[in-house]
């Protein structure tokens, strides 16, 4: 064989290697570049789901905290308005008691001024009675000095006290 010839067949059988090669490679990266673009669009995908998920939570949260602060408002309202009925009620009850407390003095006054006016109703009525006693004793001891009443008529009454 001719040295030259061996080598320009050797150099045919490498370039079409060379050439089979770069095919391959060719068609490797064709498949990666379509792999990766597939890839690229899963892992596109894979993060519009992740976050359509987590603002599909934040939404839920808001409203639950929404929904939250709302029912800690309605209670706060209320809580506020018991406390005003129940201050009301208090002035309202301390009113009463202050009213209840004057009533019972004014009844215990007019008691007492009823019970002393029947205490003095009862002292003149004793010191009118005593007066016409005495007097009408004073009668008697006169009519008995000038009747000669008997002695045992006069023991059986005794001489009240002047008054």
């Amino acid at each position: 064989m001719h040295p030259q010839r061996f080598r320009s067949d050797e150099t045919i059988y490498a370039m079409e290697s060379d050439a089979n090669t770069l095919a391959e490679t060719i068609a490797i990266l064709s498949n990666t570049k379509g792999a990766s673009r597939r890839y690229i669009d899963q892992w596109i995908d894979y993060n519009v789901l992740e976050y359509t998920a987590a603002k599909s939570r934040y939404i839920h949260d808001q409203r639950a905290y929404l929904a939250a602060k709302e029912k800690q408002q309605g209670i706060r309202e209320r809580l506020h308005k018991a406390e005003k009925e129940r201050e009301t009620s208090q002035e309202r009850r301390k009113q009463l008691r202050e009213q209840l407390i004057s009533m019972e003095a004014q009844r215990r006054i007019d008691a007492l001024q009823d019970k002393d006016a029947a205490e003095r109703a009862i002292a003149n009525g004793k010191n009118n009675c005593s007066s016409r006693l005495f007097r009408c004793w004073n009668r008697i001891s006169y009519y008995r000095h000038r009747c000669a009443l008997p002695n045992w008529c006069m023991a059986r009454c005794r001489k009240p006290r002047s008054g």
